[in-house]
Order: C-alpha cells, then sequence, then structure tokens
C-alpha cells in the first residue's frame, strides 16, 4: 500500500490536517478528548507532511546541483569556444597579411611565404610562381574555413 506522501500532494496534505485539527478541537469543546483514531490519523497525516517536505527539500538541493554542474559547463564550453574561435582566426589574419600580394610592401622572402610552402598536389614550378601565392592563400583559406 503507498504512503500518503506518495499518494497526495503538499496542498492535500495541509487541507487534510486543517480538516482533521478541527475535528479535534470540535470534539476536545464538546466531549472533552479527542477519539483515538482521529488522533491517530491526524499523526499520520503530520507524517506524511514531514515525509513530502523532506522529499521537496531533496529535490531542490538536486535542481540546485544540476544548475551549478550546467553552469559549469557552460562556461568550460564558452572557454572551449574562445580557443576554437582564436583556431579559426588566426590562420585568417595569417593568411591575409602573408599571402597578398602586391598589397603590401613586403620583401620577396616574406610575401612568397605561401608559395614555399609544400602542399600535396601542387607543382613546385606552380608553388614558385608569384600569382600562385594568392591561389595557394585562397586554397588554404577555405580548406580551413
Amino acid at each position: 500500500m503507498a504512503s500518503i506522501a506518495e499518494t497526495s500532494s503538499l496542498f492535500e496534505i495541509d487541507e487534510e490536517l486543517d480538516g482533521l485539527l478541527e475535528e479535534i478541537e470540535g470534539q476536545v469543546e464538546s466531549e472533552g478528548h479527542a477519539a483515538e483514531d482521529l488522533v491517530a490519523r491526524f499523526q499520520q497525516f503530520c507524517e506524511a507532511h514531514g515525509e513530502k517536505v523532506d522529499r521537496i527539500g531533496r529535490f531542490v538541493r538536486i535542481m540546485e546541483a544540476r544548475e551549478q554542474y550546467c553552469r559549469s559547463e557552460s562556461a568550460r564550453l564558452t572557454d572551449r569556444a574562445r580557443t576554437a574561435s582564436g583556431k579559426v582566426e588566426r590562420p585568417r589574419t595569417w593568411c591575409s597579411t602573408t599571402c597578398s600580394v602586391g598589397t603590401s610592401k613586403r620583401s620577396k622572402a616574406t610575401s612568397s611565404h605561401c608559395a614555399r610552402k609544400e602542399q600535396p598536389g601542387f607543382s613546385a614550378n606552380y608553388r614558385r610562381s608569384r600569382s600562385s601565392e594568392v591561389i595557394l592563400c585562397e586554397r588554404f583559406a577555405k580548406r580551413i574555413l
């Protein structure tokens, strides 16, 4: 048989306690004492009320712990996103500053940095040509974006 705390809500238990208390007070005024079964039922509902409040308290503690865990995970994932964003921005910045041909006055060694990179699928002549620097950088950028 299920307990009162399992089958009734806290509000139902509270209403029943109010009704039992009124009945007990009425019997005490009219007869001088309360019936044993009424007092026993009142005590059962008092115990059920305490059990229900304890369950609600445990539930609230569990939800607070879950909230704290979610907030810590959120902070951890925000840090990961910031790190990943940096991993995306660094190659973009590198490619746009290092591989811009004709727009900056860099030395030939610096501006041909992309062309000198060993990348599979490109011939040595293609990598050495000055016009291929931009193409290599564009292909590099497409790979990482």
